[in-house]
């Protein structure tokens, strides 16, 4: 029986933890026996509880990252996590793990405690996010990726970005496509025909996801006469300004949609536990983000519900333009909108769109064959470490 010790940053909040939780409900508990640890309370913690699978809140969990280096708050605000990390550590080593699995390379600097204190288990590094290349994301693949005896990428953009600050395609790592609800495959795809037609985002609201550029969506929409509603699905972000102010992220993007006089479009939602629910809701899921990557937790959920995506950037492993839905090389709010016009004239190319990325979705996000290949690396190794 293998043991693993899961570390994760977020409770259930974000993509990073849902993800965590169909892998780890989904393995052989023959072969493996899960404990999660999570850095915050979240709707994680009960649904890991209907499975039977143990979890524990830790909140002095690091979680610092290279692209925090924009939020200096962020890093004073974890300063007493990071003095604090020799005793988590001293906890960790307390458990009979055979293998740590890190959720996300914000928990990263733990590792450098846990060698200090001479724990030289195993440890995976699950890669989440586009990092900048700079300085300090150098120095984070320098000195602290080769504390990891494997490093897992959601896609080909993290193993590249990876590369581009330093890292070795010589170290053990692999590609690992995010898993999803198994039943969410299998489903039955009932499309509700409109009107209205509805699009929805879901993320974080700031600036980076870009629910604001659907403002001006919405307006065009709107001058048309279109008969559309958008609706936003997530919360502001949850570091706080100056380490004291809560942000206002979510304020101001209601006062944006106010002044631009699409309340009646665009309405925001708050943050679903259920998103499922919400996607089956939808005719069309758009990621406006500014960071041209179109393959997060919302498009591969998305897909895997027999909905169509509408993102931008250049990858087009998930959502092949005409096919799966619509990827855009920038952002372009006119061909949006004209998008949205397209499909609203035409429900059965909705259909058909969604059937095409749900097939898709069967091939690259199965949760049963994931969690099968993520076991037989645990068992590697655990076996080398012997």
């Amino acid at each position: 029986m293998l043991k693993i010790l899961y570390l994760d940053h977020e409770g259930g909040w974000g993509g990073a933890s849902r993800s965590l939780f169909y892998l780890v409900s989904n393995l052989d508990r023959a072969q493996v026996s899960p404990e999660v640890w999570h850095r915050q309370a979240g709707p994680a913690t009960k649904r890991l509880k209907q499975y039977s699978l143990p979890s524990r809140l830790v909140p002095d969990l690091p979680n610092l990252t290279p692209r925090a280096a924009r939020h200096p708050a962020n890093w004073i605000s974890n300063g007493p996590r990071l003095v604090g990390m020799r005793q988590i550590a001293k906890a960790i080593a307390t458990t009979d793990a055979d293998v740590i699995h890190f959720n996300y390379e914000g928990l990263a600097p733990l590792a450098l405690a846990l060698d200090q204190i001479g724990d030289r288990r195993p440890r995976v590094l699950h890669v989440r996010v586009m990092n900048p290349v700079n300085a300090l994301t150098k120095a984070f693949v320098r000195y602290l990726s080769p504390r990891f005896n494997h490093t897992i990428f959601i896609s080909n953009n993290e193993r590249d970005n990876f590369v581009s600050s330093g890292y070795s395609l010589e170290n053990s790592h692999s590609v690992m496509y995010n898993p999803v609800d198994r039943d969410l495959l299998y489903t039955e795809n009932n499309l509700e025909i409109g009107p209205p037609f509805r699009v929805s985002f879901f993320g974080t609201l700031d600036h980076l996801r870009g629910a604001d550029r659907l403002i001006e969506v919405a307006q065009i929409l709107k001058s048309r006469g279109a008969s559309a509603i958008i609706d936003l699905f997530g919360r502001g972000p949850q570091y706080r300004k100056l380490l004291l102010l809560k942000r206002k992220s979510e304020d101001e993007l209601r006062a944006k949609i106010r002044n631009a006089g699409v309340e009646d479009i665009v309405r925001v939602r708050g943050h679903s536990s259920k998103p499922e629910i919400e996607i089956e809701r939808s005719h069309l899921v758009v990621r406006p983000s500014r960071g041209a990557d179109p393959w997060g937790r919302d498009v591969i959920e998305t897909m895997s519900l027999g909905r169509p995506v509408l993102a931008t950037g250049n990858f087009d492993g998930f959502v092949v333009n005409g096919e799966t839905g619509y990827l855009l090389e920038r952002w372009d709010a006119v061909a949006v909108a004209d998008i949205v016009e397209k499909l609203a004239r035409n429900y059965e190319h909705v259909l058909t769109l969604g059937t095409n990325a749900r097939n898709r979705a069967r091939r690259l996000f199965d949760p049963v064959q994931y969690a099968s290949e993520i076991t037989r690396l645990y068992s590697d190794l655990a076996a080398a470490s012997r």
